[in-house]
């Protein structure tokens, strides 16, 4: 049953230790909390976001102690080399119109023998709820992308996997794991019902008319199957030494 969430993942990370961890493109923290409250033993957690608003809004939110949050791009990231022994990300690379030059800059501040580890929800073989939360996720990202803030796709497995076994990355894991919080769900079904607002801000767009028929399949099918969250890809490596 898939009635503990990420619990793969959580297994993973009570088996490590960090001194130094890193979560890039961290928004208001979710991933950097597993980190904190998943590692056997862990030092310093960064997380950092490209917005100010967001590192803003993130300071007023309960439940980040012992999280840093910082105003970073990460396609400069200030940090020495080899400043981190854990460096992540997680549902951000399909937020990046070209995500290789990140992942150079997490290699470069990861030490040798330290941690990569990427969390990607995929697209593929997700369950009838959990269709109805890429069916969302695409529209949502394709009306971010029209209105100037690109948001793809999410990959598939395999695309994933493909490009996580061209950096230099020795005792490769991957695995699915599974998001099933119940508030995770409720906020998904809240972002159905809010749909209709989101297309209306593109009905200068020449696009409107089908992003209306879009949104439309989407609340039909929620109606029908429900929402859950898609399935989580993880993929972890340590850098070459």
């Amino acid at each position: 049953m898939r009635d503990d969430p990420m619990k793969q993942l959580k297994e993973v990370l009570g088996t490590m230790e960090s001194s130094a961890a890193l979560d890039v493109g961290s928004r208001y923290g979710e991933f950097a909390v597993k980190l904190r409250d998943g590692l056997k033993r862990h030092g310093e957690i960064i997380a950092i976001d490209n917005s100010q608003a967001v590192i803003d809004e993130a300071a007023k939110l309960p439940g980040l102690e012992g999280i840093t949050f910082r105003l970073m791009d990460a396609l400069r990231l200030d940090s020495p080399d080899g400043a981190f022994d854990l460096v992540c990300i997680s549902n951000t690379l399909h937020h990046l119109p070209d995500f290789q030059p990140v992942l150079r800059e997490m290699l470069r501040v990861l030490r040798p023998g330290g941690t990569l580890l990427i969390n990607e929800m995929i697209s593929d073989g997700q369950d009838a709820a959990q269709q109805t939360h890429t069916m969302l996720h695409h529209l949502g990202g394709e009306i971010d992308t029209l209105l100037g803030e690109y948001h793809g796709k999410t990959m598939t497995r395999d695309e994933l996997a493909a490009v996580f076994s061209t950096l230099p990355l020795t005792d490769v894991r991957m695995f699915c794991d599974y998001e099933t919080d119940p508030i995770l769900r409720d906020k998904l079904a809240a972002k159905v019902a809010k749909l209709g607002d989101k297309v209306r801000k593109t009905s200068r767009l020449p696009q409107y008319g089908r992003l209306q028929e879009a949104a439309f399949q989407v609340q039909e099918k929620f109606k029908r199957d429900g929402i859950a969250r898609c399935t989580q890809f993880v993929m972890l490596g340590k850098k070459a030494r």
